[in-house]
């Protein structure tokens, strides 16, 4: 058992990936050198002197910043400052946002084997949409499914029960997404 296991754990996070999956992986962001006045950044986006030169005049306007250096070959950034004034996290937090990091953070990025299960599903769904000519979909078989469970176990103890009964109604009230205002599930 422990063998399968380790196989599988092996193939899930080995270099078996793809290259775009491989690329979104790694990080293009990264503090390499931080001592009292002085840091170093990295970034492939510094490789854009554009951008350096964009950054650098930001930057120099904020009070503290004494000097600051953009290697554009290796990607980095040097930046000279008081640390009287400036915190070394803050500042390289502030590059951070300027390079337009935060932006591509807030997109919803997905673990591999959240899209496994997603695409079973969209499998599954594609496939019981076919045999019943459109009628029936997962989320509507599995909300039926909890609200005839939730139906059978009130007849069979004349009560609604706790919390059997009522959990499967709310169970199928949610996966129909009855709880969420039409204007949220238009968007």
């Amino acid at each position: 058992m422990h063998l399968i296991t380790g196989m599988v754990a092996s193939m899930l996070f080995s270099g078996l990936r793809k290259k775009s999956e491989h690329k979104l992986l790694k990080t293009d962001f990264r503090v390499a050198h931080v001592s009292p006045g002085r840091v170093r950044l990295y970034s492939r986006k510094l490789q854009n002197s554009a951008m350096g030169d964009t950054l650098k005049k930001e930057l120099m306007r904020v009070q503290g910043i004494k000097e600051m250096s953009n290697n554009t070959v290796t990607g980095s950034l040097l930046v000279f400052y008081d640390p009287k004034q400036i915190q070394p996290d803050l500042l390289a937090s502030a590059v951070y946002q300027l390079l337009g990091f935060t932006k591509e953070k807030k997109t919803n990025r997905k673990g591999r084997v959240y899209k496994e299960v997603e695409s079973m599903n969209l499998a599954l769904n594609h496939a019981l949409m076919e045999k019943s000519d459109g009628a029936l979909d997962t989320k509507t078989l599995i909300a039926g499914g909890f609200v005839a469970l939730g139906i059978r176990e009130l007849i069979k103890n004349k009560s609604l029960g706790m919390p059997a009964p009522i959990t499967l109604f709310y169970w199928a009230y949610n996966t129909l997404d009855l709880n969420k205002s039409k204007s949220s599930r238009s968007s």
